[in-house]
């Protein structure tokens, strides 16, 4: 949601595995190992195409939300023909390219083949992003020199906001920089009027 409005800014699609018989799986189960076993670039390609599929559907129902983000892996992303799957799979759907938004880890720095197929995925219109900000070790250089549109600042850095001042002092920093370098930035897991306030 937008703070200045309260608007609908966008929606993340999340992974779940409903095994029969079993509990809900979620990401953090079964997604390293997808990702070891390489099923990962599979599975993200049928996350893909669900998605533009059900935004196409939202569309056609007048209710689709201005963005539809998606986790991104740094294995999907070493597959030079992603940016022919992702455009293939928004032209089927007949979906808008900036309606669909990638968040990528800071681990996607590190790696060059990623990083080219980052900037061809800009080149087509589709709004990347940052996710987990402030979690891992890269530069804050990688925020200016590459195509990145927002970062998500992590739900750690959220959750004490209210109580805490070297948690606040932090998310302060964090938004008052991504702002001075024209980056949209969304807070994850707000779920007190504290946090909202912040």
């Amino acid at each position: 949601y937008a703070l200045a409005d309260g608007r609908l800014s966008g929606l993340e699609a999340l992974l779940r595995w409903q095994p029969p018989r079993e509990a809900m799986r979620y990401p953090g189960q079964f997604v390293p190992a997808a990702e070891q076993s390489g099923l990962i670039v599979d599975i993200g390609a049928w996350v893909l195409e669900a998605a533009c599929t059900q935004m196409a559907e939202w569309t056609a129902a007048g209710i689709a939300p201005p963005r539809l983000a998606l986790n991104v892996s740094v294995h999907q992303l070493r597959q030079t023909d992603f940016p022919k799957l992702v455009r293939r799979a928004l032209e089927r759907a007949g979906v808008a390219s900036d309606k669909l938004e990638f968040e990528v880890t800071e681990s996607v720095f590190a790696d060059e083949e990623a990083l080219a197929t980052l900037r061809r995925l800009a080149s087509l219109g589709v709004h990347l992003s940052l996710d987990d900000f402030g979690t891992g070790y890269s530069s804050l250089g990688y925020l200016r020199a590459h195509p990145v549109q927002a970062i998500k600042i992590d739900r750690s850095f959220i959750e004490d906001v209210a109580h805490n001042v070297t948690a606040a002092t932090l998310a302060e920093t964090m938004i008052t920089m991504a702002h001075a370098l024209g980056k949209r930035v969304v807070a994850e897991g707000v779920e007190t009027m504290e946090q909202l306030e912040f």
